[in-house]
């Protein structure tokens, strides 16, 4: 998901997107709705809402006007809103939704007890921000298919704020109760769009499940109405008409949807000229079945062992923590075990993208299980097999191959969830499974094990928007050293619900599974020409004769088009953007009126106070064009000077529109130049304010014969906003000097948020800057970070954003330009801000800096311990010859202590005034200098790439040691290696001090200079190197810890 945000959230920082498009309703209605009052308000809505049902498939003929009387205004006071619920559904909140409508709050009960049954119909409303909903569409972009809805989504979106709230909703009709019915959909529900959102939605967000609002329309008596169930059925649709189907969670408004594949006789015929007699070639005989190796109970084994080891990060689902069982355990083997074809080869692998909540539950295996995916397979599977053998076919050959073991499956995620170090654990998993197994020939779905298998388990996301392109064609893929196979990547079966044109996804479906036969069928027939000495040959072999037969079938052009209507329904944000000013004029329409008061903020403090100051710069900043209707941006001095003066407390909003008001009544009523002027009412309308206060400014402009002064029009303006708008008259009556008002109006509340890249960030004075992050599984994290001192220079753009890279975490101006550390004459030697060595130990608490490093693999998709090792870390390293030399694990017992920091004073060093137990860092450098000073003597200190000549450095012979076999499996290994490596660090030698004396009794320091060769050649520049020289004498014996 965190990759493919980034592809929608421009859509929020560049505007809105003009795109070619078809007709939708805001485009349809946007001529209705200028009938005045409540009877001409109605025929509109009835109007708008017979055509959309109409435009859907629905029989409009001879509708009751009682069956629309519950979608219909019942005044004409909420006439602006009923407009935004036409055309802007999204942005209409549940309050005014339930204000307009009449609905009422779903109870428990909302039976009669009379033992009748009632029909409701119900609307389930989901509150997200701006940014939850374009994570959501990012989750669905990372299947490999976008869907219909994310398009109307994106577009009613556009130009919103990203923590501006949205509805999303879904209509229904029960003959229970509605939360009920809400209640088993989040239990049972497994298929539609609606499942998937809710699914997603409680992956990501099962907050905003929890908050979920159920409302009913009032139930009406049916009195002489014959066909009540037609009622109910035309109630429904009508509520859908009315929310507008392209931006609701349901799928259709008509009972049924035809999902059946009735492929023509031409479509027929192009699969039979392929010539494939494939399945009946796979007899269930010619399979040898076998019971599971040890190799696969031990990789069934690990799988388990982990989801127990991390239940937190992935056996969490419905905010509940699950046991992975032996019988699940038990399954997954079972359905991996693979027959050997005729006793030689894995025939074909089917890989998956991940275990559903049903099957993990439940212990189902896909193939023999309920699955709907599985299903589809098996029937599709079951025509073609029809159609190769017209006369001789068999019933239930495929369950009878699948219980003979010829079609193995397995997931890419084994568990309820893997994200960051969890994924690279699970992708370590796959690649043991395809290493003990050896496929010829892989099925992959959807985008993440297709790209993961095709870089060689190298890198965890692929693109979307390339994954397009690569289904159903042939890849020669290497999962695992010296293993040549197969891939066909293919689209996941169950996403065809989802598709505007489910025949065009069933046929690109189908046709790739016309590959995977036709590239069984070359493979048998290859078979006795290769043996397993050359298997990368084999493939090729395969491979070049498939796209010869497809060739000449003409098979690739159909395909192709197919695919490309199929990829034409993505959500495509266009490629013309407006002009600044339109989108500012487009940006201020959009905002509410009363947020704009609250947005602009009160004058705090005293007149050219710090914290005035420091406010108004930020309202400069953010460039609100309402703060400078009456001083334009060219005269900046004049604003500041304005802004910096106002008294305490006052509104800059209502401030800066009394003075152009004043202003221009002023030019209108005494005019000093000749010419034309412009009239308040002008000026106003050139104004983009909402129409309720455009309404009641004109109105008071037209009940004044004029002003007495620029005080005068502040009062008037104030009185009417605060009359007007009840958020403002709470504020407005809030005492400025009371107890709680300027500290609670000023304090900053936090935003934790669970995507951070590329986030803009605010640096305070001392240059530290917080990172607020809502953790997968639900706790949140404060992380205050340091930024070097070269952050304040005036070389550098204001404006600062957080980018998560491979090298660390990097912060960068708005031109991109990167904060590093400069030291001196060495310049600035890191590749970002904050380098991942560094990452754990640059926290206050080893937890902060445990959750730190979470969140880096969580945003870059990368193992720390791998990128962070001198030498690469392989998943399935086998046990190294050396392994009696390796202290055990179960030795090293308790928390373990970090090592000492460079400031820590006082009681922070208590616990380190006793010889290191085996779990803390700090016994690595005790072992270190036991080996190698045991006897004390001259200890240097000094980067050892400056220093080579050395033998006596402590970064040189510590880091030897670390790779030594004896430490191996310390359990802080990973953060000391990451420790010696990060020597850039400006603290590093003090902190070796530091260290250093908790274990040794220095005798003797001083300081080492010589001269830089190595720079004195390059640049031509006298650089003087320098290091710390000790004499040191261990503190305890060696006796003094049974290791020893």
């Amino acid at each position: 998901m965190e990759q493919h945000r980034d592809d929608y959230l421009h859509i929020l920082s560049q505007g809105p997107a003009f795109v070619e498009t078809k007709r939708n309703h805001s485009q349809d209605d946007s001529d209705i709705l200028h009938t005045k009052g409540v009877h001409g308000l109605r025929r509109d809505i009835r109007r708008i809402i017979i055509d959309r049902l109409a435009r859907h498939g629905v029989s409009t003929e001879g509708i009751p006007a009682l069956m629309l009387e519950h979608c219909l205004p019942k005044n004409d006071a909420y006439t602006k809103d009923w407009k935004a619920l036409i055309h802007t559904p999204l942005k209409v909140s549940d309050q005014m939704l339930l204000d307009m409508l009449g609905l009422r709050t779903a109870m428990e009960r909302t039976q009669p007890d009379n033992g009748s049954r009632q029909t409701f119909v119900y609307i389930r409303s989901f509150q997200l921000t701006v940014v939850q909903l374009i994570d959501i569409i990012a989750e669905f972009h990372g299947t490999g298919l976008q869907y219909a809805k994310a398009t109307a989504w994106l577009r009613s979106i556009e130009m919103m704020r990203p923590q501006e709230l949205v509805f999303v909703r879904y209509v229904g009709r029960t003959t229970r109760e509605a939360l009920r019915r809400h209640r088993e959909d989040l239990l049972i529900r497994k298929t539609g769009f609606l499942a998937r959102f809710l699914s997603t939605l409680e992956k990501n967000y099962p907050m905003v499940i929890d908050s979920a609002m159920i409302h009913v329309f009032p139930a009406r008596q049916l009195k002489g109405l014959r066909e009540v169930s037609k009622y109910n059925r035309i109630s429904e649709q009508a509520a859908i008409a009315l929310l507008g189907l392209p931006y609701l969670l349901n799928q259709t408004m008509t009972d049924f949807v035809d999902w059946q594949f009735d492929p023509s006789p031409s479509y027929r015929q192009a699969f039979v000229a392929l010539a494939t007699d494939t399945i009946s070639r796979m007899s269930p005989s010619r399979f040898h079945k076998r019971p599971a190796p040890m190799s696969l109970i031990a990789w069934g084994n690990g799988i388990q062992r982990y989801a127990r080891e991390h239940k937190q990060a992935v056996s969490v689902w419905r905010n509940s923590c699950h046991e992975f069982p032996d019988l699940l355990k038990h399954m997954m083997v079972k359905q991996a075990t693979p027959s050997l074809f005729e006793g030689k080869y894995v025939l074909m692998l089917t890989v998956g993208a991940g275990i559903s909540h049903g099957s993990y539950r439940t212990a189902e295996a896909f193939y023999t299980g309920h699955s709907s995916s599985a299903t589809l397979i098996k029937s599709f599977l079951s025509r073609l097999w029809r159609w190769e053998q017209p006369r001789n076919c068999v019933e239930h050959v495929l369950s009878d191959l699948i219980d003979a073991g010829a079609f193995p499956f397995v997931d890419l995620c084994p568990w309820h969830k893997a994200e960051g170090s969890n994924l690279q654990a699970a992708a370590g998993f796959l690649k043991q499974y395809i290493g003990l197994t050896k496929p010829l020939i892989m099925l992959t779905f959807s985008v993440k094990p297709s790209s993961l298998i095709a870089s060689g388990f190298e890198r965890s996301q692929g693109s979307a928007s390339d994954f397009w392109t690569r289904v159903g064609s042939l890849e020669l893929v290497h999962p695992a050293e010296g293993l040549c196979c197969i891939q066909i990547p293919c689209f996941h079966p169950g996403q065809g619900r989802y598709s505007i044109k489910p025949a065009v996804f069933l046929k690109v479906f189908d046709m790739t599974l016309w590959v995977l036969l036709l590239t069984i069928n070359v493979t048998l027939d290859s078979m006795a020409k290769f043996d397993a000495t050359n298997r990368h040959g084999w493939c090729e072999f395969i491979k070049a004769n498939v796209e010869s037969i497809l060739h000449d079938q003409g098979f690739c052009t159909k395909f192709n088009n197919l695919k490309a209507s199929l990829y034409s329904e993505r959500p495509t944000p266009g490629m013309a953007w407006p002009t600044s000013s339109d989108r500012i004029a487009t940006a201020v329409a959009t905002r509410k009126d009363v947020d704009r008061y609250i947005y602009s903020g009160y004058a705090v403090d005293g007149s050219m106070s710090t914290r005035r100051r420091q406010q108004v710069y930020r309202l400069w900043i953010m460039d609100i064009p309402e703060l400078h209707v009456h001083i334009n941006r060219d005269r900046a001095q004049d604003w500041f000077t304005w802004a910096n003066h106002l008294e305490e407390g006052t509104s800059f909003f209502v401030h800066a529109m009394a003075l152009a008001i004043w202003q221009v009544y002023s030019a209108e009523s005494f005019p000093t130049i000749l010419g034309p002027h412009v009239s308040i009412l002008q000026f106003l309308k050139g104004l983009s304010l909402g129409d309720c206060l455009s309404e009641n400014l004109t109105r008071v402009i037209n009940s004044r014969q004029k002003w007495a002064s620029s005080k005068d029009v502040l009062e008037t303006l104030t009185l009417e906003l605060s009359i007007d708008q009840r958020l403002w008259q709470q504020m407005h009556d809030e005492p400025i000097h009371s107890s709680l008002s300027v500290a609670v109006l000023s304090r900053y509340k936090p935003l934790y948020q669970a995507q951070l890249n590329g986030r803009e960030v605010f640096l305070w004075k001392n240059r530290s800057l917080a990172l607020h992050w809502a953790s997968p599984s639900g706790v949140n994290y404060k992380f205050v970070l340091r930024a070097p001192q070269s952050s304040q220079n005036e070389t550098y753009a204001r404006r600062k954003f957080l980018f998560f890279t491979k090298d660390g975490i990097d912060l960068r101006d708005s031109n991109g330009d990167s904060c590093l550390v400069h030291g001196g004459a060495l310049g600035s030697q890191n590749m970002v801000t904050f380098p991942v060595h560094r990452l754990p130990s640059c926290q206050d608490t080893p937890i902060l800096g445990e959750q730190l490093v979470r969140l880096w693999e969580f945003e870059t998709g990368h193992d720390w311990k791998e990128t962070t090792s001198p030498q690469p870390i392989t998943v399935l390293a086998s046990l190294a010859d050396d392994e009696q030399y390796c202290l055990p694990e179960s030795y090293f017992i308790g928390e373990g202590l970090e090592l000492i920091r460079w400031n820590w004073t006082g009681e922070k060093l208590a616990p380190y005034r006793k010889p290191p137990s085996p779990a803390d860092e700090m016994w690595l450098l005790w072992m270190c200098l036991q080996q190698h000073w045991p006897d004390g003597g001259l200890l240097f200190i000094g980067i050892p790439e400056k220093w080579p000549s050395r033998r006596d450095n402590i970064w040189t012979r510590f880091r030897d040691f670390l790779e030594q076999p004896l430490v191996r499996k310390h359990p802080r290994i990973s953060l000391v290696k990451a420790w010696t490596r990060d020597l850039l660090h400006t603290h590093k030698t003090s902190q070796m001090l530091k260290n250093l004396a908790h274990l040794c009794r220095i005798s003797e320091k001083k300081k080492i200079q010589a001269r830089d060769r190595a720079r004195i050649q390059k640049e031509g520049k006298d650089v003087k190197i320098a290091g710390t020289e000790l004499r040191i004498q261990l503190l305890w014996p060696r006796s003094a810890h049974p290791s020893c």
